[in-house]
């Protein structure tokens, strides 16, 4: 049988930059109407290594961070030839053949001064919202950190920074804001220590601002020190997070079984992991969807279907009507990707190339109900993988190392690491190497 990039180089298909999909093997329930899987995508190089950033310097290299909204906005971050690193905008035109930057600019630096005449140390983890706001974890020069939003192109302001009260609690924030989500409306979901102001006591917490506004209206979703949601265990540390539609929510968790409480006093007990779902908007709805064997399940939430025991990898994702997609180490070696509580990929099984899988990257469930993916595999130098969507009833490749892209061979593929990367017409924003030492910002559209 002819091999795909045989049969690609034959008919001249990655000379253009158009990708045909692989077909893989079927899976989920044959009943439920699936999206189609596009047959092809165009891939286009938007921004490279060593071309000019707005606002000064030249791309050095890519963090990998990159997403897209329904506004045809992308956002990136890039390390420029001062080493600083940056969040940048582009304003795209898909209007014609082959996209056109319309715009670009510069969102935040380090060394940037902020309008409140702090300068910009680092910028940590950040996010942006279908109307365009934009929302940033920053550390600043008066060793502080913050949440700050640029709202539909105004300028950075803080919504929330460390010695902030904090809601419900008597508490200020402290100086980690360690994730962060923006959704409709710009309401904010993150995760922060705090300080109760009288104790000194200190936790972290998972807090939400309506409107991302700190307010009365906020809320303290889970704690530090509580109850492991439908298990016998204590909660001892947050981890990354996912908000969707109407509020649902992902969250990364860390905790110890009832088993290991007294142990973990005295430093003596591994933390566990946990994948907690729930509703920003009915806070005491929580549900455990996954946790590590050390921590035991209540038996209704153990028998719920889906339910898995295995230690969380990477961040959880949420998509719409509360669809999940988590990655989960089951035993030693092996690595499981479970989507709506279905095993849809694992280790030591088959791409949809034929590859034996030997690693997993982050999912990604897009804006058009496709849920996206990496395989790895060790058949390429370096690190070679698959670009994988998943519909509920097929699979397919939709880009794997060693494919074309304007001329330039991959090397590896930058994907998972954000939760925006695919919109609801199906086009796909990703990082990629290339075999000549270059890397780029790279968007795939459905043809």
């Amino acid at each position: 049988m002819i091999k795909r990039r045989d049969f690609l180089k034959l008919f001249g298909i990655t000379a253009g930059s158009v990708v045909l999909t692989s077909c893989g093997g079927s899976g989920g329930n044959a009943g439920t109407p699936a999206v189609p899987i596009p047959n092809a995508y165009s891939f286009s190089r938007l921004v490279n290594s060593g071309d000019a950033l707005p606002g000064g310097g030249a791309a050095d290299f890519f963090r990998k961070a990159v997403m897209i909204n329904e506004q045809g906005e992308i956002v990136f971050n890039a390390v420029d030839s001062a080493d600083a690193l940056g969040y940048y905008r582009l304003l795209m035109d898909f209007s014609g053949s082959k996209p056109k930057i319309s715009s670009s600019r510069k969102m935040v630096r380090v060394g940037d001064i902020l309008p409140n005449s702090l300068g910009v140390v680092n910028i940590h983890n950040a996010d942006i919202n279908d109307a365009g706001t934009f929302a940033a974890i920053l550390a600043t020069s008066d060793n502080f950190s913050g949440i700050y939003l640029e709202r539909q192109g105004q300028v950075l302001q803080p919504a929330v920074r460390s010695n902030d009260s904090t809601p419900e609690l008597e508490a200020s924030f402290g100086s980690l804001f360690l994730d962060v989500d923006i959704h409709d409306g710009d309401n904010l979901l993150f995760v922060s220590h705090y300080a109760y102001k009288t104790k000194g006591v200190v936790g972290q917490g998972l807090f939400h601002l309506p409107g991302g506004e700190l307010g009365a209206k906020g809320d303290l979703l889970l704690s530090t020190g509580e109850d492991i949601p439908e298990a016998a265990g204590i909660v001892s540390g947050l981890g990354l997070l996912d908000m969707h539609d109407n509020g649902n929510f992902v969250l990364q968790a860390f905790g110890h079984g009832s088993d290991n409480v007294a142990a973990m006093a005295n430093g003596g007990a591994p933390q566990g992991t946990m994948l907690i779902s729930g509703n920003v908007r009915e806070p005491l709805s929580r549900t455990l969807k996954a946790s590590s064997p050390s921590i035991r399940a209540a038996t209704s939430a153990a028998a719920r279907p889906g339910f898995s025991y295995g230690e969380m990898n990477y961040g959880p994702r949420t998509g719409a009507g509360g669809r999940i997609a988590s990655v989960h180490q089951i035993g030693q070696n092996d690595l499981v990707l479970i989507s709506d509580g279905e095993q849809i990929a694992s280790t030591r099984g088959v791409s949809p190339l034929g590859n034996v899988i030997t690693g997993l990257g982050g999912p990604v469930i897009g804006e058009d109900q496709i849920l996206y993916y990496q395989t790895y595999n060790d058949l390429a130098p370096g690190v070679g993988s698959e670009l994988v969507a998943f519909n509920g009833r097929e699979y397919r490749t939709i880009l794997s190392t060693g494919d074309m892209i304007e001329g330039r061979k991959i090397s590896r593929i930058w994907f998972g690491l954000m939760t925006e990367q695919v919109d609801s017409r199906g086009r796909i924003v990703l990082a990629a190497d290339f075999e000549d030492g270059s890397s780029s910002i790279v968007v795939g559209i459905p043809v």
